[in-house]
């Protein structure tokens, strides 16, 4: 496809938006549909209420849109349930859309490409709960002074 001849969806995180607001988010997957060769024709975002289940992003592709991926602004929007939602990233797959996260400059294209990209997915979801869980311990530790 000729540059900018590709249509992406947007999935800004929802959960992150106090770190990076909305309008940075647009920016950076703005930028992301350029450097895939295309341009941004639609923005949502979960709920705080979905963001588990990522219902809203699921439900604009079951509409079957004419595009040719989605960006998400991060990878840990797959980790809002504390697993790495493979699942959710195979159906989006499985329906020949491009995957495409933002801020890592990480893209995938097909099934192969996500079973290859395991050991990173799972190293984060690892290494964020491991984080996770000592924070906590340490939040214990404290407030027991």
């Amino acid at each position: 496809m000729s540059n900018k001849s590709k249509k992406f969806y947007s999935s800004l995180d929802t959960g992150f938006t106090t770190q990076v607001p909305q309008a940075i988010q647009h920016i950076v997957v703005a930028k992301a549909a350029e450097e895939a060769g295309g341009v941004v024709v639609f923005y949502t975002m979960e709920d705080h209420y979905t963001l588990k289940s990522h219902e809203v992003i699921l439900g604009r592709i079951n509409d079957k849109p004419d595009i040719s991926g989605i960006i998400f602004f991060r990878v840990a929007q797959f980790l809002y349930s504390g697993k790495f939602d493979f699942a959710t990233l195979s159906k989006v797959l499985e329906r020949g859309l491009e995957v495409h996260f933002a801020r890592e400059k990480l893209s995938l294209h097909n099934q192969a490409e996500l079973d290859e990209a395991f050991p990173f997915f799972y190293t984060l979801q690892e290494t964020q709960s491991r984080n996770r869980a000592f924070f906590n311990s340490m939040l214990k530790d404290y407030s027991e002074l």
